[in-house]
């Protein structure tokens, strides 16, 4: 990094305009993913009308108290926070039992501070998880979970060629939308992991 990049970065962090967080304190499985590193639980933040997967990049707008302080707690625990839908997009305080038990890991990759002082957050999706207990901790909720890891499928011929087809109806979507960047069909059409192609499908 430049001397004039260290200076325009500095300026941006004091202005509050972005915020990038840092893994440095986690440890990292063999493909660098950060882990739990022995921690019981994890700060939970409710999502409405968006679902994230794992090895998804997502961006959403945070802007409940609540989600606030969880997002803030999740900077002391290695950037790490569980992500869950809601049941109900209008409710604004979800309790436990409004939330789906089926949830992810996720990775707070940047956070950028709008003018309205609520928050844009870039997350990447590391595991599927179940949660199996709530802890309420201020107005937000802490979460005991266990990882719902991907059962290896036997590669035959069938999901070979499901594989093919979902590659190619995805490939046919993309080119009727300017939605999808053309990097992210060729990632797809490369993945030999057809539940890893399915995840980043969705």
């Amino acid at each position: 990094m430049t001397t004039e990049d260290k200076k325009i970065e500095e300026k941006d962090k004091a202005e509050g305009l972005v915020t990038e967080t840092s893994s440095s304190t986690a440890t990292s499985d063999k493909s660098g993913h950060p882990v739990r590193s022995g921690m019981e639980n994890l700060p939970l933040l409710p999502l409405r009308g968006v679902v994230i997967y794992p090895n998804v990049l997502l961006s959403f707008d945070v802007g409940r108290e609540r989600s606030i302080l969880a997002l803030q707690k999740a900077m002391e625990n290695n950037n790490e926070l569980i992500l869950a839908g809601q049941k109900n997009v209008e409710d604004l305080h979800p309790e436990p039992e409004d939330i789906y038990d089926v949830g992810t890991r996720a990775l707070v990759r940047q956070i950028l501070e709008l003018p309205d002082e609520s928050f844009k957050v870039l997350v990447y999706g590391l595991e599927r998880v179940k949660i199996e207990d709530y802890t309420q901790v201020k107005s937000f909720y802490e979460v005991d979970f266990t990882a719902l890891p991907d059962e290896d499928a036997e590669d035959t011929p069938n999901l070979t060629a499901a594989g093919r087809v979902m590659g190619s109806h995805f490939q046919t979507y993309a080119s009727l939308t300017d939605h999808v960047a053309p990097d992210a069909v060729t990632l797809i059409l490369n993945e030999s992991d057809i539940g890893k192609a399915a995840d980043l499908v969705a």
